[in-house]
């Protein structure tokens, strides 16, 4: 017999990545029935300038921030508290070079992740979440932007892609 809609259970979750290496916070919600997971998050005010950057944005000396990412997730439960799945994401980009005025574009992703939920105490938990979000399209031309650095170079932003993100976040259950 399928697993019906109804059978499930709903759980907030809170990112602790985000406030810990990139400044910032993320929200989101999970709802898992006996073989399926459904997630909407939200992530805001994220920094790249400790971790995240790659090396031609600290080569350019790029402050680069997201000051929001939002995606859903559609996924398949699998057996020890693990799901696998495949995740839409939006990630809106602001770029500040030294001298130079910012610059903003979106990228948009779709990428797997694969989940470990342990459960701790009454409906308290972390998931342990890895994800691979390689950009399929952005906004800007080419995916690309120029601009012309504090020396008067000409420099060319490539658009920035997460690639592989690690995750934790603390859950709560209902």
């Amino acid at each position: 017999m399928g697993a019906s809609l109804t059978s499930g259970s709903l759980a907030l979750k809170a990112g602790l990545s985000q406030p810990l290496l990139l400044s910032g916070a993320n929200i989101a919600a999970s709802y898992k029935t006996d073989r399926w997971v459904v997630e909407y998050s939200h992530g805001m005010w994220l920094s790249y300038d400790r971790v995240g950057r790659t090396d031609a944005e600290r080569a350019q000396d790029l402050d680069l921030d997201s000051p929001w990412t939002t995606g859903f997730g559609l996924g398949y439960r699998l057996p020890w508290r693990f799901d696998l799945r495949v995740e839409f994401k939006a990630h809106r980009y602001r770029v500040t070079p030294p001298g130079s005025a910012s610059f903003a574009y979106t990228t948009f992703s779709i990428g797997p992740a694969l989940n470990y939920h342990q459960p701790v105490y009454n409906g308290l938990g972390f998931d342990l979440t890895v994800r691979f979000w390689p950009n399929v399209t952005t906004t800007i031309k080419d995916d690309q932007q120029a601009f012309v650095d504090s020396e008067g170079n000409q420099q060319v932003h490539n658009a920035h892609d997460l690639g592989v993100f690690p995750n934790v976040s603390l859950t709560y259950t209902f």
